[in-house]
């Protein structure tokens, strides 16, 4: 590699680093890496720069030197600096783990380059990461159902994961639900309902109202009841069964065949588009009774897609207002909810009131992408060095941590950290970090400089159930009594208080550099610049999943607080 391809080609790595690198690129980068083992080797060694230093604390040590209380400097990106000669030996500066990482870096990083999952819009750049062992684990059981879309759904026992990766019994007490089946089947479920998935292309109906849109590529789909089995040959239709027996079938476009529970198939009996029957067996023996065609009576895809965007309508409304209000609570520090920004914006803007300019967050390697909300954008948190950087610079004797996460699937364990600060102003002042533990639960460790130790707080029992994968409203407030020594902490789910514990300690609590979605550790004074780095890539525990929106308030937040704003958030019924 000449110098000159030397140079161009660390200006495509830096551009992809930075998340500003075209489409034509991240193609030429591909290109280069596919051929030359020399490239790969650089651009292992660059991002392995990278990530070490975006998360390394001391990276940024100048912005926090010079903040001081109430005050401090907007927080830089990390900067890749070019080398002043070609790319030497990989292997002298690189870890064992990146070596073998570069003999498969071919096939991966082609596939990165040209899929990127995680990014927002097709000019969006994304980067490998350094670390396969720190990639999530994506691949799972092929999901029989999916659950597509509810309005106002309300299950009862516990609600279904969207995707239903075996066979299940599932009960809507009321509310709309749309349940797309693995082989092409569209299922309009009305509550109260309730049914079975038995595999990819059969569904047992206990009772409730059920409209099924069955395509050309799914032909063959099968509806039990308790009295028939119904086999659809292409078709629309809906079935209607009360939990005491007495039922209704109607096909609005196609034909199915009915049999009898226990007959055979060549007893069946066909109904073509038109056509409709009553079926009640404990009354009437094994008869099929002709009655008139309703396709009014039975809500379809349409219908639960105008009723849904009614519904978003007036939620998004709700969230609006319940925001607004927040942001002018004079408590309020950081209030992040991602709204309006645009796919090259690499800085967070704060909507708290009386914010100052540090406390703006500067965007490391995360990436835009949708929220909650189509109206809103959300970030993706998938790199170890990802993550938001700040500077708060308050003390309070109380405090409110808030967040909306998308905690994915198939996640391997271990801990993730959902915030991070740094203690500043008096001696001995605690700072909290706040993280999902490796076994499902949620920790709260407050920090104390210069000691290096923590007080720590952590519920794993009640929470390993909470905590499944999905959107989550989490939440953790902390309240220091003074005069007794002693501080509280409170753990909510989804607007569910599901922990407090109260322990003795009087120090008081400062938030200076803060990080959302990664670590930062708090070094003894006398650490030497190289511990501080080994520390560092030691003891960072990156979030993995999306992160909606954030709110930091130096009060805690009473429980009817919080539930208020997971309710508004949370897309649920207005009213219950």
């Amino acid at each position: 590699m000449t110098p000159a391809d030397a140079i161009s080609l660390d200006d495509l790595i830096a551009a992809v680093c930075h998340g500003v690198a075209t489409d034509e690129q991240m193609r030429d980068l591909a290109a280069r890496l596919a051929e030359d083992t020399e490239a790969r080797a650089a651009y292992l060694r660059q991002v392995d720069l990278h990530a070490t230093l975006a998360a390394d604390d001391t990276v940024f040590s100048l912005a926090g030197d010079a903040a001081t209380e109430g005050g401090g400097l907007a927080l830089p990106l990390p900067t890749l600096t070019r080398p002043a000669s070609p790319v030497k030996d990989v292997r002298t500066q690189t870890p064992v783990f990146l070596v073998a990482a570069a003999l498969v870096l071919g096939g991966l990083v082609i596939a990165a380059l040209v899929f990127r999952p995680w990014a927002k819009h097709s000019e969006t750049a994304a980067i490998l990461t350094s670390d396969p062992a720190l990639e999530e684990e994506t691949d799972g059981p092929t999901a029989l159902a999916t659950i597509t879309r509810t309005v106002d759904a309300r299950w009862r026992g516990s609600e279904p994961l969207p995707d239903i990766a075996e066979p299940r019994s599932l009960e809507l007490a009321s509310g709309l639900a749309q349940i797309e089946c693995g082989t092409g089947a569209v299922l309009v479920a009305e509550g109260p309902f309730k049914a079975e998935i038995l595999s990819d292309s059969a569904v047992r109906l206990d009772h409730g109202k059920l409209r099924i849109n069955v395509p050309p590529q799914a032909t063959g789909f099968t509806l039990y009841t308790p009295e028939l089995k119904i086999i659809d040959i292409g078709t629309d239709f809906a079935v209607q069964r009360e939990a005491d027996g007495p039922g209704e079938i109607h096909v609005f476009e196609g034909e199915i065949e009915i049999v009898p529970e226990g007959g055979k198939r060549n007893e069946a009996q066909r109904l073509t588009a038109g056509e409709a029957r009553t079926f009640d067996f404990l009354h009437s023996g094994h008869r099929l009774v002709t009655r008139p065609v309703n396709p009014s009576a039975f809500l379809g895809i349409r219908e639960i897609d105008e009723r849904a965007h009614a519904l978003h309508a007036l939620q998004f409304t709700e969230w609006q207002t319940r925001t607004d209000a927040l942001s002018a609570d004079p408590a309020l520090q950081i209030l992040f909810t991602f709204s309006g920004h645009e796919s090259w914006e690499r800085t967070v803007r704060n909507l708290a009131p009386l914010k100052r300019p540090q406390t703006d967050g500067a965007l490391v390697g995360c990436q835009w992408t949708r929220g909650r909300w189509a109206e809103k954008d959300a970030l993706d948190f998938h790199r170890p060095g990802d993550r938001v950087r700040l500077h708060v610079g308050a003390t309070a004797d109380a405090f409110t941590l808030m967040a909306w996460v998308y905690l994915p699937a198939n996640a391997t364990p271990r801990p993730r950290t959902l915030f991070s600060a740094v203690p500043f102003g008096a001696i001995g002042s605690r700072a909290p970090e706040w993280q999902l533990t490796r076994d499902g639960g949620i920790s709260l460790n407050l920090k104390q400089h210069p000691e290096d130790r923590s007080l720590g707080f952590r519920q794993n029992e009640v929470l390993a159930r909470q905590l499944a994968p999905g959107w989550r409203h989490l939440a953790v407030t902390g309240s220091r009594n003074q005069e007794v020594g002693q501080v509280t902490v409170r753990f909510y789910v989804d607007g569910r208080e599901v922990f407090e514990k109260t322990k003795k300690d009087n120090a008081p609590l400062a938030f200076g550099r803060c990080d959302i979605g990664n670590s930062i550790p708090v070094f003894r004074e006398t650490a030497t610049v190289d511990a501080k780095k080994k520390a560092a890539r030691r003891g960072t525990f990156p979030f993995v999943g999306i992160i909606d929106e954030f709110a930091l308030l130096t009060r805690a937040l009473a429980q009817a607080e919080i539930e208020d704003l997971w309710r508004a958030g949370a897309q649920i019924p207005l009213a219950e």
